[in-house]
């Protein structure tokens, strides 16, 4: 079977997804300090979050993850199957009030694998448990949970349209 499509397609289209990827992210990124499922009056050991936290889990379930198998259809060729993969990720808290999120990602296209990384930077503040982001590029703004001291939690909506996840980030000693 002969293919109609060139590596320059492929490119757009991974450079496109990467802006879809960003878009979802701005519009699903969701507060969780309502949900964290902590009632301790106390708050978390670490007062300040600055530092780097590993993507440990993805809905409770480790690494790697997988949050998209199906179709995929760039116009001239249907990919099928197409998965996408969370293979890692971090989440640095800088001492200058600054974060980068970083995923990796694998796309499967048919056995052909490419491997991709969602990149978001801003400001962040932080008030009790929840850290506010504010990303410098999009405009948007989304909150993550911090507890423990130790874990950032936080929904994004990666993979599957209109579906959103759980990602846990835990700081690295």
């Amino acid at each position: 079977m002969t293919r109609a499509f060139t590596a320059a397609a492929l490119r757009a289209r991974r450079t496109t997804g990467g802006r879809i990827a960003k878009l979802l992210v701005a519009g699903v990124l969701v507060a969780t300090a309502a949900c964290s499922g902590s009632d301790s009056s106390t708050g978390p050991d670490n007062k300040n979050p600055v530092g780097s936290y590993l993507l440990a889990q993805i809905d409770k379930k480790p690494i790697p993850f997988e949050i998209y198998r199906g179709t995929f259809d760039v116009g001239v060729y249907v990919f099928d199957p197409y998965i996408e993969t969370v293979t890692g990720g971090k989440l640095d808290l800088l001492d200058d009030g600054t974060y980068i999120l970083t995923i990796d990602i694998t796309e499967d296209l048919e056995g052909d694998k490419y491997h991709n990384e969602f990149r978001d930077d801003g400001r962040y503040e932080i008030q009790g448990t929840a850290i506010t982001l504010n990303s410098e590029e999009d405009g948007w703004s989304g909150q993550a949970t911090l507890s423990g001291g130790n874990v950032v939690t936080m929904d994004l909506g990666l993979g599957e349209a209109g579906t959103t996840r759980g990602y846990s980030f835990r700081l690295v000693q």
